[in-house]
């Protein structure tokens, strides 16, 4: 496998300028999907719609630039850098307004900001942590994550209602009116922090360090989980219902499966569970995040830690195939052995991370079924392009 990902170029080290090609062709992607596609509001349907949705992970790939040697560049450039990913970001926030996404926004700085650290933790980044200009840099990060970038995306969450029924540019306007309502921004966050709801995911004010705190995923479903029970049959069908729709058609015409995919796709788990927790079906259709061990809990009772770890041995293996060693000699300490990376797999480095966030073990197996492969194919399918492109351009 690994000789195979070689060849299909996954380790091929990418110039800069194809890289921003592949940044293009994902924020044209998501500019479709998110503003044209004639799904908008609904989960993509259709497999043009679901081939450029695959394509939206590219968005961020100009932000690896800055730890290219990462992925085998001799030296990372940044000061030229810095001017065309301040415009990219630019046309990245705009974007994820009008998709009423903070997701969209924040994916590529925390793929960085975690690549990064992997760097520092495997000595490929030598540098002084504690220096003056690096203390001014967390100061105004903090700054703007705790002051405007909170209040934007507070303001997000006040016109998330009005996302399906007004144009993405009327969205856009209507985000940035509700932006300069500080009153309104304030008595949201205090009416947030004193309701008191049966699935309660305020744990933080700032929206933005909210999206990381993925223990309230975990809490709200283990907490309905407890209310319906082990071996519940309701969620068991429905778990294997969502596994049978992400099957392809023509597998399902074969089977003679009659499914409506719109229709089980339409909740999410953590919709089914609360439903089943509270017996309110006004519920469903909300696409709250569930987490997997609420869900496999009323599912699949103990048994799903069995489940877990039988799926989670090729789940590491297949994420183990983005990294490879390559032998290195320097005249220092002769021959050494160092870690390289697939771009590939660092654009997923955010999924990797949060991917104990899954709503339920179907999405494991899913991912070691489906995601992956598509994940591998597109990357090849999108380098190979832009190398070509590449060649023209020079």
């Amino acid at each position: 496998m690994p000789k195979l990902l070689e060849r299909l170029g996954l380790f091929e080290v990418p110039s800069d300028v194809q890289i921003w090609l592949m940044g293009i062709i994902g924020l044209g992607a998501m500019f479709y999907v998110y503003f044209y596609s004639p799904s908008i509001g609904h989960e993509v349907s259709g497999p043009v719609d679901k081939f450029i949705q695959g394509l939206i992970p590219f968005t961020y790939a100009p932000f690896f630039i800055a730890v290219g040697r990462l992925y085998g560049r001799k030296q990372s450039q940044i000061k030229g850098l810095l001017p065309g990913l301040a415009i990219f970001t630019v046309l990245l926030f705009v974007v994820s307004i009008g998709r009423n996404s903070r997701a969209a926004f924040m994916l590529g700085f925390t793929s960085v900001a975690l690549a990064f650290g992997l760097g520092l933790l495997l000595g490929v980044f030598r540098t002084r942590l504690f220096t003056l200009r690096n203390l001014l840099i967390v100061l105004i990060a903090f700054w703007l994550f705790d002051g405007p970038a909170a209040d934007l995306g507070t303001a997000m969450v006040l016109v998330r209602n009005q996302r399906g029924e007004v144009s993405r540019s009327n969205l856009v306007d209507l985000t940035l009116e509700a932006f300069k309502d500080k009153e309104a921004i304030q008595a949201y966050r205090q009416a947030a922090s004193s309701e008191e709801l049966d699935w309660d995911e305020h744990y933080l004010n700032n929206i933005f360090l909210a999206r990381f705190c993925n223990l309230k995923f975990n809490d709200a479903s283990l907490v309905n989980a407890t209310k319906i029970g082990d071996h519940d049959s309701d969620m068991l069908n429905f778990s294997f219902d969502r596994f049978i729709v992400t099957l392809p058609n023509p597998i399902l015409d074969a089977l003679h499966i009659d499914i409506n995919k719109i229709e089980t796709n339409s909740s999410s788990f953590g919709d089914y569970l609360y439903y089943k927790a509270i017996a309110d079906d006004s519920v469903l259709g909300s696409l709250r995040l569930g987490q997997f061990a609420g869900t496999g809990m009323a599912a699949f009772g103990w048994w799903y830690l069995f489940f877990l770890g039988l799926l989670m041995i090729p789940l590491y293996y297949l994420f183990d195939l983005f990294s490879i060693k390559r032998s290195s000699i320097n005249s220092t300490n002769g021959t050494t052995a160092e870690f390289e990376f697939s771009l590939c797999g660092l654009m997923a480095l955010t999924t990797i991370f949060l991917f104990f966030n899954n709503e339920s073990l179907i999405s494991f197996s899913v991912f070691l079924l489906r995601d992956w492969i598509q994940l591998v194919f597109l990357y090849f399918l999108v380098s190979s392009f832009t190398r070509f492109l590449n060649r023209i351009i020079r």
